[in-house]
């Protein structure tokens, strides 16, 4: 695994507990000020919306968190993380597929973009075929 690749694990940790325990310090840090950003409702947010939305809640919105099937892959100086993650909140629940690209930003990584959308859950995971 490069260099790279464990920092962006490392740091996707981070970023997991700063949502278990609403650390607004390291959302400010990490995701990029001009990041875009989508919710599994399908709109597009602003790196603002999400910090506005963490002081609102005060604790933790997510009562489960839990990541599965990682995938990373490094791109120069963009690398891309995609998983399902099993997310219980306040305001929805279930299993989302969650995308998150990182940049090299001066010394470090930040997020520029990010995505994540409701999937159903099925028992074999099939891919739907696509018709005309």
């Amino acid at each position: 695994m490069s260099r790279p690749v464990t920092e962006i694990l490392r740091l996707e940790n981070r970023l997991m507990q700063a949502d278990m325990c609403n650390d607004l310090d390291t959302f400010r840090e990490l995701i990029a000020d001009n990041a875009m950003l989508a919710t599994p409702f399908g709109r597009s947010i602003q790196k603002n919306d999400v910090i506005d939305a963490m002081i609102a809640a005060k604790e933790s919105i997510f009562s489960r968190y839990e990541r599965s099937e990682m995938v990373v892959k490094e791109y120069a100086s963009t690398i891309v993380v995609n998983c399902l993650i099993d997310l219980e909140n306040t305001s929805f629940s279930g299993l989302f597929r969650f995308t998150r690209v990182w940049s090299k930003v001066h010394d470090g990584w930040q997020v520029i973009a990010g995505h994540i959308s409701h999937r159903e859950k099925d028992k074999d995971h099939q891919v739907p075929r696509l018709t005309r």
